[in-house]
Order: C-alpha cells, then sequence, then structure tokens
C-alpha cells in the first residue's frame, strides 16, 4: 500500500535579483498531512508552494519527495496537481472537457477518462453542471471544477494556493468544510496556502508561519496559538491577535506600563528591555489596574472588542459582556497572571 508523499526542504533560499523571497527555509511534510503556509502577503508562501510545483527555480538547497532529491525536476515529472486562486478554467471548454483534460494530456483512455471524471465530479458535488462552460457557474462552482481537475489525476501531492479567497463569507465556511472532508477521503499530502488564521487553523493538521520571507515556526494550530515562539508570530496570531505592551522585572516583580503585576511569580531577579503577551480575552476591566482610555468600541453581535489607549498604544479587550463604557472614558486595566507570556525586546524571542 502507497504509505503517501513525504516532503523534506532543506535550505531553500530564493531570490528575484537582489531581493531575498525566501531565506534558508527547512520544513519537513510527513505523508498524507495536510498542512498550511500561514502568513501575509509577500511572506513568501506562495513562493514557496511554487517551488514545490517546480514552476520557480531556487538559488540555494534541495527538495525531496519521498527521500528523492527532485529538486531539478520538471513541473511534469513530480506528480503534482495545483488549485489557484484564480481558478484558471478553459472558458472554451465545458466543464467536461475542463476536468478532463490532464487525462487526455497523460493519454488515458476515453473510457477510463469518462469513469474518472464521473468519479471527481462526485466527490465534489458537480456531476449535473458536466456540460456547461465556467462562464455559466457561481464563484463556488468554478472553484469546485478547479478542486475536480486537480484530484481527477489522483496526484500524490495536492497544492491549493489561496483557493477560497474569491468566495463570500458563507461560501467560505460551506467550501471550508468540504475541503476538510475531501482530504479525508483523498488521503493525499496537500500543502494549503493562506493569508486566513481561522482557514489555516480549521483545515490543517499543522501550520507554517512565514513572516517576512522566513519560516518563523511551525506547529499544530493549538501550539502555534498557545506558544507563539517569537513576537512577530504573537503579533500576527489570533483574532485579534496577542496585544504586546512593554514591561520590566524589578527586584522579581513584573511591572507593566509602568505598573506592577500582582500574582505573577518569575524566575528572574531583575530584567529590561522586555514585552508582555496577552490575549484580548485575558484582560479585565476593574477598579485596579493600568490606567487606559477608551478609544473605539466595536460591536461584535456576541460580543464586543473595547479599544484602549494604553501609553499611546492600541490595547484591545475581547469581552462577551455587555458593558456601559464610553468613548473617551477613563478605565484601568487588569491582566490574568497565569496568562501572561514574556518575549525579549531585543531579540523577539519567548523567554
Amino acid at each position: 500500500m502507497d504509505k503517501g508523499l513525504k516532503i523534506e526542504i532543506k535550505n531553500i533560499t530564493k531570490k528575484y535579483g537582489k531581493v531575498t523571497i525566501l531565506e534558508d527555509v527547512n520544513l519537513t511534510i510527513e505523508p498524507n498531512e495536510f498542512f498550511a503556509f500561514l502568513g501575509p502577503s509577500g511572506s513568501g508562501k506562495t513562493t514557496t508552494l511554487r517551488i514545490l510545483a517546480g514552476l520557480e527555480e531556487i538559488n540555494n538547497g534541495q527538495i525531496f519527495f519521498n527521500s528523492k532529491d527532485i529538486t531539478q525536476s520538471s513541473p511534469g515529472s513530480r506528480d503534482v496537481a495545483m488549485v489557484f486562486q484564480s481558478y484558471a478554467l478553459y472558458p472554451h471548454m465545458s466543464v467536461f472537457e475542463n476536468i478532463s483534460f490532464p487525462l487526455k494530456m497523460d493519454g488515458v483512455k476515453k473510457n477510463q477518462i469518462n469513469e474518472f471524471v464521473k468519479q471527481a465530479s462526485q466527490r465534489v458535488k458537480i456531476e449535473h453542471l458536466l456540460n456547461r462552460k465556467p462562464g455559466q457557474l457561481s464563484g463556488g462552482q468554478q472553484q469546485r471544477v478547479a478542486l475536480a481537475r486537480a484530484i481527477v489525476r489522483k496526484p500524490k501531492l495536492f497544492l491549493l494556493d489561496e483557493p477560497l479567497s474569491n468566495l463570500d463569507a458563507k461560501l467560505r465556511l460551506e467550501t471550508r468544510v468540504e475541503l476538510k472532508n475531501l482530504h479525508k477521503s483523498l488521503n493525499v499530502t496537500t500543502v494549503y496556502v493562506t493569508h486566513d488564521q481561522e482557514e489555516a487553523m480549521t483545515l490543517a493538521n499543522r501550520i507554517g508561519v512565514f513572516l517576512k520571507g522566513k519560516l518563523m515556526q511551525v506547529g499544530t494550530p493549538k501550539e502555534i496559538f498557545d506558544n507563539p515562539a517569537s513576537l512577530d508570530v504573537a503579533g500576527f496570531i489570533g483574532n485579534p491577535p496577542m496585544n504586546l505592551l512593554d514591561a520590566e522585572i524589578v527586584d522579581g516583580k513584573l511591572v507593566v506600563e509602568g505598573k506592577l503585576i500582582k500574582n505573577y511569580s518569575t524566575i528572574f531577579k531583575n530584567k529590561k528591555d522586555l514585552v508582555v503577551g496577552i490575549r484580548p480575552n485575558d484582560i479585565s476591566l476593574g477598579e485596579d489596574g493600568i490606567e487606559a482610555k477608551v478609544y473605539l468600541i466595536e460591536q461584535l453581535g456576541d460580543s464586543s472588542i473595547i479599544n484602549l489607549h494604553i501609553n499611546k498604544k492600541i490595547v484591545k479587550h475581547k469581552t462577551g459582556e455587555n458593558l456601559t463604557l464610553e468613548e473617551g472614558e477613563d478605565v484601568k486595566v487588569s491582566l490574568n497572571p497565569d496568562k501572561i507570556y514574556l518575549f525579549d525586546k531585543i531579540t523577539g524571542l519567548k523567554i
């Protein structure tokens, strides 16, 4: 039985002229894993995906598929299927012709083509659309055609580049569930590029966080949320992301934005140049704490985000309580001592 494809990326560097797009990326993706590349625009995640597909050359490093060096292999020899953000369908061809196109290129017999297209279209629920042209389909239907075309060949590696970003919010949620089920039924190594944290967290077994051309952290969604390895990851992960406040340790006590934090124990005696990370849910408003001013209140229906000014910084407090606050009101902010993260301001690393 085929165990699936294991991918090893070793010391990959990619430059365009003098600009470094990727710097010394190392990563192992396990067989049949659903792995997400998460990061903002320009972080290097799509470039890494295209390198795996053989669509980009690299300046340094190697790529291994099941221990075989495929760094110089052509895209056609890698047994990879890719779904693009734009779907990239042929407008003059029917849905059937679009899905069957890669099989025709591979010289598959006609009776087999019909069976494979039928199976692939049923998997993504578009078997009733096979005679239509892409221009007659909604965005969600076009996206399913692109998925069917990718899976019809039964590739070893499935690459998805922001495939849901052109869909509306409701359709994105529905398709996300179907994608997860599709991966389970296909049981094929899948790499998924997204800037949407919720998407990455709900879909992936593990996530690689890309920032500024570097792979900053790899882990399960829970590991990355609970233990961000650096200030950059902490400031990116979470919705809203973690609040970051200036801090120091004086005589074994933690002082945040000039205010002593009670009930916080530390092994350090004195330490300057620290940053405290605290998630918006782990802040409370009360009689005591850091002085702040209410700046803006965002009503989200079942919860609110209170934007606060603390020493000219915006700090977000997320709450399910129905607080009667006015913008411009003075408040006191306390931090849950059990939920505080400490980072070194100079290195940016968690301590």
